[in-house]
């Protein structure tokens, strides 16, 4: 079990990562245009 368990754990983790790390992306990108349109 432990290692079946072990790459699916690592998997899921990477893709939280990856979720994470493209959401804060996002956000910062959003907020550099928004800088960009009130100047």
């Amino acid at each position: 079990m432990n290692h079946l368990f072990s790459p699916l754990a690592i998997s899921m983790l990477c893709i939280g990562v990856f979720l994470i790390v493209g959401s804060i992306g996002a956000q910062r990108q959003i907020d550099e245009e928004k800088r960009e349109g009130k100047k």
